[in-house]
């Protein structure tokens, strides 16, 4: 928990300064290292258990063991006492943790989350109560909890790792803990604020500031009690958001929303599936499995592509298609915390949780009629539904089960390992194909000089281009403004990937360098650079050329909110907004 004083910016203070303890003589395991890097780049305990190959009752029981030897008692405070510590497993000097952080001022898209109850006297509840509350709703979560000077609390999301969602995590906090029996009025910003960041990713926990939070503040004053008031950014997000799940996720629309209301099941997908175009031979792929299903034939069908290729999209058609051929279909996500892969199972076959082991009822029911179960998201399936769909991918190819898995290549490969199966693979679309797109999301016939923009900056990414022509489709937007939804995709690819900052500005400042010049501008050595631009090149956020002599980043997305996010001059305001396009800028900054 951060106190903010007034006029200051949010500060944190390390662990031994509060406790007045010393760590220096405590020592740490090879494992605990590796789990409290994972904890500075913002990972939940889900994703750290599948990222190390254990259980997650195993990070539980490792995280627990890395609090009391560092001496802190939540995750925020864990990271901010851990960045002196060495990665060779030595013990936590007092060197160590007074030596200066490897620091850099960066600009982060964040959500905010402003509340307070109602006044004390009336409904007789202390601030600790909305303290507890709010800490309990966001165990596990990205998010910095600061008790402004005027009371209340307010929540920041994005800081240690930009999230695609994290507006949505947003409001399942301010309901969970209106669920908690306390009377709140909130305010939910979006923006960018001004923050210092480790030089390989997450927030350093010393210093942020922004507008946003202060925008949050004045939303959640103006609120009637038990709603939210809702910014005009964070209402661009939740749109997005909403279209992504096909769903009006918080039952209903405009600048406020009910804290009490309930969201829509996100597993209900009404009406059509949306268009897919230049994806002929994704669908061929799919007709293929589902013939092969209705004479009798199971398998896996792997769907595989990057973030923005259109995975969810081909899953809602292959779920149309089975409708219109009468075959049984059950889909899942595992983006949606709230409900398992065996919840969604067993709501569609309205059986009991209880009633025995649930790939033996799926086997018996696929051969009753022949099955699709889709599993979108599935590289990020926790351990329980992990292993439930290992156990399936070994059975669908003996029964009419066609199990369709969708994921990111690299992440999904250990999942799908030692399974046959078909894979269909979504690469980036051609130009044309991406201009149509466009075309079609605008409702226009004709290209223009601001459809051209867009293709050239969307570079075959899908999504890029129909974020930004959804933008472009806004009363009112600004046709050069880069949206925050792609500012937010972006970040949030490269903050996992833990790639070393200081060497991505080097390219941000030139777009396309020559190794030569960045090795003279590199504080570390030659051999060191090259191994940290091959670890980025590997990962997707740079891309080398032919000789290998220069090197830029891998999509112009990338470069352009890299370019800003990256190297905020002191001329900059707490209320940056991200680079302005212009046609033909062949997406740099203009």
């Amino acid at each position: 928990m951060i106190r903010e004083r007034s006029g200051e910016s949010v500060r944190s203070a390390h662990a031994s300064d509060e406790n007045g303890c010393d760590a220096g003589s405590a020592r740490f395991t090879r494992r605990q290292l590796e789990i409290l890097a994972l904890l500075k780049a913002g990972k939940a305990n889900k994703e750290i258990a599948y990222q190390l190959g254990i259980g997650i009752g195993t990070v539980k029981q490792h995280v627990v063991a890395l609090f009391k030897k560092l001496n802190v008692t939540n995750r925020a405070m864990a990271v901010s006492r851990g960045f002196g510590l060495a990665t060779d497993g030595g013990a936590l000097s007092g060197d160590a943790l007074s030596a200066p952080l490897d620091v850099s001022i960066e600009l982060r898209p964040v959500v905010v989350l402003s509340l307070e109850t109602d006044s004390p006297g009336s409904a007789g509840l202390p601030d600790h109560a909305l303290q507890g509350a709010v800490s309990a709703a966001v165990a596990g979560l990205d998010a910095v909890l600061v008790v402004p000077p005027d009371g209340g609390l307010d929540v920041i999301f994005g800081l240690h790792c930009v999230g695609e969602d994290d507006v949505l995590k947003a409001v399942a906090v301010a309901r969970a803990v209106a669920k908690d029996g306390l009377r709140l009025r909130a305010g939910l910003s979006a923006g960018f604020v001004i923050g210092s960041m480790h030089r390989h990713g997450g927030w350093t926990g010393e210093s942020v500031a922004g507008r946003v939070i202060g925008e949050a503040r004045g939303l959640r004053r103006g609120a009637a009690l038990d709603r939210v008031s809702v910014g005009e950014r964070a209402r661009w997000l939740i749109e997005c958001a909403e279209r992504d799940h096909d769903a009006p996720l918080l039952g209903g629309r405009g600048s406020e929303f009910d804290l009490n209301g309930r969201p829509r099941d996100r597993r209900r997908r009404p009406g059509k599936p949306p268009r897919l175009i230049g994806r002929q031979d994704a669908l061929a792929g799919l007709d293929a499995g589902l013939i092969g299903l209705a004479a009798g034939s199971g398998g896996v069908l792997a769907i595989r592509g990057e973030v923005g290729m259109g995975k969810t999209n081909l899953c809602l058609n292959l779920e149309a298609l089975c409708d219109e051929r009468a075959i049984r279909c059950i889909h899942h996500r595992c983006d949606d915390a709230a409900w398992s892969l065996a919840d969604t199972v067993n709501a569609s076959m309205r059986r009991r949780r209880t009633e025995g082991d649930l790939s033996a009822s799926l086997t018996v029911a696929a051969r009753r009629q022949p099955l699709c179960l889709i599993v979108d998201d599935a590289d990020q399936a926790g351990e329980g539904d992990a292993a439930l769909l290992r156990r399936l991918m070994a059975a669908a190819p003996r029964m009419p089960l066609l199990l369709a898995v969708s994921g990111r290549p690299s992440r999904l490969a250990p999942l799908t390992e030692g399974c046959a199966s078909t894979a269909v693979q979504l690469g980036r679309l051609t130009p044309d194909a991406i201009a149509k797109l466009v075309l079609t999301e605008l409702g226009r016939t004709q290209p223009s000089e601001r459809v051209q923009t867009i293709v050239e900056l969307a570079t075959g990414v899908p999504l890029f281009a129909l974020e930004l022509a959804r933008h472009a489709g806004r009363a009112g937007a600004e046709a050069a403004e880069l949206p925050l939804s792609c500012a937010a995709l972006v970040l949030a690819r490269v903050d996992r990937t833990r790639v070393d900052r200081a060497m991505l500005r080097l390219v941000a400042q030139k777009g396309e360098a020559i190794l030569a010049e960045l090795a003279g501008q590199w504080p570390g050595t030659p051999d060191d650079l090259q191994v940290q631009i091959r670890r980025a090149v590997r990962l997707g956020v740079l891309a080398l050329s032919a000789d290998e002599g220069r090197v830029t980043f891998s999509h112009p997305m990338i470069g352009t909110v890299l370019r800003q996010v990256l190297m905020p001059g002191w001329s900059f305001s707490p209320e940056a907004t991200l680079p302005r396009m212009s046609p033909g800028s062949g997406g740099k900054a203009a």
